[in-house]
């Protein structure tokens, strides 16, 4: 039997791995054209649904960016991992 995802299972996976992606790079922070590549590669995501999903993390708190353009994680993030990444 083939396991079908639905929409919020896929989205949840491609935000975990943004966020392990950006977690990855710290402390020296992760530029745009990273981020995009890496999604662009990993799961066939446009710039744009990437841009976005940025914006989206950002608004939430959940990343942020510095005066390099390069994105970090926050301190949100840092307490909440344990959750995030052992329901899965």
């Amino acid at each position: 039997m083939t396991k079908i995802s639905d929409g919020a299972s896929l989205r949840k996976r491609r935000i975990l791995d943004l966020l392990a992606f950006i977690k990855a790079n710290n402390p020296d922070g992760t530029g745009t054209g990273e981020i995009q590549s890496f999604m662009l590669i990993k799961f066939g995501l446009k710039n744009e649904t990437v841009s976005k999903m940025l914006q989206e993390l950002h608004v939430g708190g959940w990343i942020r960016c510095d005066a390099r353009a390069k994105w970090y994680i926050t301190q949100k993030i840092e307490r909440a991992a344990g959750w995030l990444y052992d329901s899965e």
